[in-house]
């Protein structure tokens, strides 16, 4: 995609802090520095890397600076501030490359072979959580690289990866072992392993008529539902039950817009699980308890400020991951009380970092509590965003083997009409360009999380206006047109995105 000078999207003071910026990191995208910089000379010793990898940091550092003063925490990132997050990327990705160089990791029960100047480990292998770009292999570096079944090109000296990716071995880091449990480096407990470790594509739907029926159309097996936190578990039957009849498991979320639950509202979920959960009440005397709800979500993007009218640089945004945590390990323990094997979605959804140090200030061994890390990563930034989550929550000492649950990620299309946004993507999106965008992104995230990729939702099961009726952009992120019209090569890309479970 073709992205615009930066002096035509950031404001002068901005492009000013960024000029001198990168005229001290010489990572600018594309460029021989660029190039140099991710890979150091084989010559370098580990202290000149090491000091290298410092003076990265503090630039990253700088950065940053910067992008508070252009982003702010809402839902949609702006154009400026996509950028200016894509640069970041590079700053980061050289920093993490140089500190590896510089602390070569040595295999744990591993076999290695050795054949001209590089080698080759096989088994179980240390290294540290994944910055999104697949690693390459030089002769100067001893870590192994997972086996790509994609196709990796290098632009600027970042590969990218079209495809899926196989990892022969287990890997203590981005991709984890999807397991949902664990214990971290710093021998905190184990992690809920309710939550399903393996792929489940799945949809955002509703409960009206049309939602049921567009479910079904497509061929989804897993849907998201929203219910307040504080529903009771006999007011959720009708909905359960509905989808049950159709051979759909639900996703609870709990939700609590612009606000945060009591502890008695957190605890309330575990009536949740005890009727609907494996082996819940709703499930005796009946056939398809294979349906049972395995995790529940635990609020929708709370770590947003366009709820709460705040931003990562607020006290009270983080006031509100403290409290955030709080109610949640409430939750985790009201529901592991019950006995009942149902795990909970804890969101680490924030780039600046400010979100997932909060939580754990509030509560170190958050952790242990959590059965996956939910994040909404939608636009072209998406791989920033899974970096930042990965990078976030394993300094906190998580468990790497806790999965990622997308549960949500959307393109608005209505066939070629130009909208309102499109969260970086082309806004003027056509089905089959949607199609496209569908298909590599899912690769592109299967392959940064591996295994540990648990559930990628789409936004959402149709339109929420006919074609044609407005630009704004929200109206069309449906998987079939409003009134369940096919959306061309969209749909079927999501009904083949859904069979793959």
């Amino acid at each position: 995609m073709y992205a615009a000078p930066i002096s035509r999207r950031l404001p002068v003071a901005a492009l000013t802090a960024l000029s001198v910026l990168f005229s001290l990191a010489g990572v600018l995208p594309g460029t021989a520095n660029a190039q140099r910089a991710t890979s150091p000379a084989p010559v370098a010793t580990a202290a000149r890397l090491e000091v290298q990898a410092r003076t990265s940091e503090r630039q990253s550092r700088r950065l940053r600076f910067v992008m508070r003063r252009v982003c702010v925490a809402h839902r949609r990132p702006s154009a400026r501030c996509l950028h200016i997050r894509h640069l970041l990327a590079h700053v980061d990705a050289r920093t993490a490359r140089l500190h590896r160089l510089a602390t070569p990791k040595t295999s744990k029960h591993a076999s290695t072979s050795t054949s001209g100047s590089g080698s080759t480990t096989t088994g179980t292998t240390s290294s540290t959580p994944s910055t999104g770009s697949s690693s390459t292999t030089s002769a100067s570096s001893t870590e192994s690289t997972p086996a790509s079944s994609g196709t990796q090109t290098t632009t600027g000296g970042e590969p990218t990866t079209t495809g899926t990716t196989s990892t022969a071995g287990t890997t203590e880091g981005a991709s984890g072992t999807g397991s949902g449990s664990g214990s971290s480096s710093d021998g905190s407990s184990e992690s809920p392993s309710s939550a399903p470790s393996s792929f489940q594509p799945g949809l955002d739907s509703g409960t009206e008529p049309n939602d049921y029926t567009a479910t079904t159309q497509l061929g989804a097996k897993l849907v998201r539902i929203e219910f307040s936190i504080g529903t009771t578990a006999a007011q959720m039957q009708p909905v359960i039950s509905s989808y049950a009849a159709i051979g759909v498991r639900v996703l609870p979320l709990a939700g609590f817009y612009g606000t945060l639950p009591t502890a008695a509202q957190a605890q309330n979920l575990a009536s949740w699980a005890k009727a609907y959960g494996p082996g819940g009440t709703f499930w005796a005397g009946r056939t398809d308890g294979s349906l049972a709800i395995q995790s529940i979500e635990f609020g929708n993007e709370t770590s947003y400020g366009y709820q709460y009218g705040d931003s990562a640089e607020s006290a009270s945004y983080t006031e509100r991951a403290e409290t955030y945590a709080r109610r949640f390990k409430e939750a985790a323990e009201a529901i592991s009380a019950t006995g009942i094997k149902v795990g909970l979605l804890a969101q680490a959804d924030d780039w600046t970092g400010t979100w997932v140090s909060g939580m754990f200030a509030a509560v170190p061994n958050l952790g242990s509590y959590v059965a996956g890390w939910t994040i909404h990563p939608y636009g072209t930034s998406w791989e920033g965003r899974l970096q930042d989550l990965l990078e976030q929550t394993a300094a906190h000492g998580a468990p790497s083997s806790i999965p990622v649950d997308i549960t949500e990620w959307g393109v608005a299309t209505d066939n070629g009409r130009c909208l309102s946004d499109n969260d970086g993507w082309n806004k003027c999106m056509s089905y089959a360009e949607a199609a496209t965008t569908l298909t590599n992104t899912v690769g592109g995230v299967r392959h940064l999380l591996g295994s540990r990729l648990g559930m990628f939702i789409l936004y959402q099961v149709r339109d929420q206006q006919a074609t044609g009726t407005t630009t704004y952009n929200q109206a069309y992120f449906g998987a079939l047109q409003n009134e369940l019209q096919p959306k061309g090569a969209y749909t079927t890309a999501v009904e083949t995105l859904l069979s793959s479970s």
